[in-house]
């Protein structure tokens, strides 16, 4: 193998890298016994067939290419401590040269890990705010544990707090129903808040029967990203009204909930799950405000653009993941916020550029306190994370890769981070 490097900036660099075809050849035989398991040819046991077989049923450069990809993974480490980098981030690989019998070139566009010049951060402070649970929100859940169990009976009067219906809907914005915005005979709990705010309100008072419309704002945080903080048209039609009785609130009814033998053991559970719910958002506000803190008193040297680029293309991802999760294709949601791809990159970039800056940040934390993660600690949190998943051979697979050792790595070091403030703050 051999490599050059040639500097674009201070923040970024392009190696050139070439190896030459006699040294491809475990490569390749790796990737023809991998793509040989993979591929059914008649007369043959998959794995089993001649590589001159499969190379006619699939093509060399099949190949060449699944190998190239392997050859990448090996070498790109190899270069860069050859050439002494400090590198963050993806690199961005263009293979040049790529035929059989030739020898492999490709280039890596890399991101070199900018200067940060870190405040005085050993002086940052953010305490912990106390995770209270009220009795108030105790009786809120139990209460809707109730209504689960609860008998119903169809009432002929409008409808009041506490009693559930059946409503058609149609939601619009700009007069343009919304895709998956619209729904048949869906059930709703009067005064439970199980839909944005006001909503529930309005239905307060309507018959079977009626067609109320009214417009309202989803709330900034709305999980479906893309109607967040927006406003719509809802028209509701009431198809029917009941009034819900109770069980009775005692240690007969708690014991048909789950294991428990009496009404107070409910209650020190429920009282469980809601302080561990509000304990990690708890830590989530913390994390942010340590973060607001140290963003604050860093000097950085400029951000390679490869970093917010790559940075942005995650978190379209994850839009996009979001948007089809809610049953709405992207396309269709940019329409809706009248924005196109490059926009909406572009409104997203500040956010980019803070993920960065927090990775930056963190990184050089690591360095400068000598914090640092065991191979053996990253072994068990691998092993933890795959016995989640042992039924499922794709995901074990993902697990086991170098890419996801790295990344989970990361979020180690990372939580040893936050450790460190946390220390100091009991100090």
């Amino acid at each position: 193998m051999t490599s050059t490097l040639q500097k674009q900036s201070n923040s970024t660099a392009v190696l050139t890298i070439s190896i030459p075809h006699d040294d491809l050849a475990p490569y390749l035989e790796q990737a023809t016994q991998e793509i040989n398991r993979e591929v059914r040819i008649a007369g043959f046991r998959p794995g089993k067939a001649p590589r001159d077989i499969l190379e006619r049923e699939v093509g060399a450069m099949r190949i060449y290419q699944h190998a190239a990809e392997k050859v990448v993974a090996a070498t790109y480490p190899q270069a860069v401590v050859e050439h002494n980098l400090q590198t963050i981030g993806t690199p961005e690989v263009s293979v040049e040269k790529l035929a059989p019998g030739n020898e492999l070139v490709y280039t890596a566009t890399v991101a070199l890990v900018p200067q940060i010049k870190l405040g005085s951060y050993h002086k940052v402070r953010e305490a912990h705010k106390e995770v209270t649970v009220t009795d108030e929100e105790i009786d809120t859940t139990i209460t809707r544990l109730r209504r689960m169990f609860g008998a119903e009976q169809p009432v002929d009067r409008p409808l009041q707090s506490g009693d559930v219906a059946e409503i058609d809907l149609e939601v619009f914005r700009d007069n343009v129903p919304i895709e998956g915005g619209s729904g048949k005979k869906q059930r709703v709990v009067i005064g439970e808040g199980n839909f944005i705010p006001g909503f529930e309100d309005e239905l307060v008072g309507a018959k079977k029967g009626e067609t109320k419309e009214f417009t309202l704002t989803f709330p900034k945080q709305y999980h479906a990203k893309h109607l967040a903080g927006q406003p719509a048209t809802f028209r509701v039609t009431v198809q029917s009204v009941a009034e819900v009785t109770l069980p009775p609130l005692d240690d007969a009814w708690a014991k048909t909930v789950g294991r428990f033998e009496t009404l107070a053991a409910l209650r020190e559970q429920i009282k469980k799950n809601i302080t561990e719910e509000k304990t990690e958002k708890e830590q989530q506000r913390w994390e942010l405000a340590i973060i607001d803190q140290l963003i604050n008193q860093t000097t950085f040297d400029p951000i390679p653009e490869i970093l917010i680029s790559n940075e942005l293309d995650r978190m379209l991802h994850e839009l996009e993941h979001d948007v089809s999760h809610q049953g709405m294709k992207f396309d269709d949601y940019l329409q809706s916020i009248k924005k196109d791809r490059a926009g909406l990159r572009t409104e997203l970039t500040p956010r980019a550029e803070r993920r960065v800056k927090t990775a930056l940040i963190l990184r050089a934390l690591a360095v400068a306190e000598k914090i640092t993660v065991e191979e053996s600690e990253l072994t068990a949190a691998v092993e933890k994370e795959q016995q989640g998943v042992a039924d499922q051979p794709d995901t074990l697979k993902q697990l086991q890769s170098p890419e996801y050792r790295d990344y989970l790595r990361t979020i180690l070091r990372n939580r040893k981070v936050f450790d460190y403030f946390r220390e100091r703050n009991r100090a």
